[in-house]
Formats: structure tokens, sequence, C-alpha cells
């Protein structure tokens, strides 16, 4: 719920700096962008955890498991 009202959020953000001679088209790609950065970090999240764990296993502190497929990024 509070991911939405952030994204709300910066969305109005972006809106209130439109001005003349920003094109809607513009603002889609702000917000485009803004995804492609969020999606990108919390892959990078991912992997990081996936190596921590992964070097657990090795030192013996936790049995290993299969790691579930990286999401697809939606378009």
């Amino acid at each position: 719920m509070m991911y939405h009202s952030e994204c709300d959020t910066r969305v109005i953000y972006l809106l209130r700096q439109r001005g003349l001679g920003n094109s809607p088209t513009q603002l889609q790609k702000q917000i485009t962008e803004l995804h492609n950065l969020r999606w990108t970090k919390q892959q990078l999240q991912y992997m990081n955890d996936c190596s921590l764990y992964l070097k657990s296993v090795t030192a013996k502190l936790i049995s290993k498991t299969v790691f579930e497929e990286l999401p697809k990024q939606s378009q």
C-alpha cells in the first residue's frame, strides 16, 4: 500500500514539474526510467543476497536450496 502512495506522490511531483513544451510522452519516459532504475536496484539486491547465501552454503553454515529465476521486467 505504501509503495502505491509513494508512486502516486512521485507522479504528482513529476506532473507539477511539467511546463510548456513538456509533452505527456516525456512524462511517460521519466516514469519508465524511474521504474527501470528501481527494478535494476531490486535485481542487484537479489543477486547480492544470493551471493551471500552461497558463501554461507560454502562455509557449511546452512544447507543448499535452489534459487528461483529472476523476475522478468514488465514492459
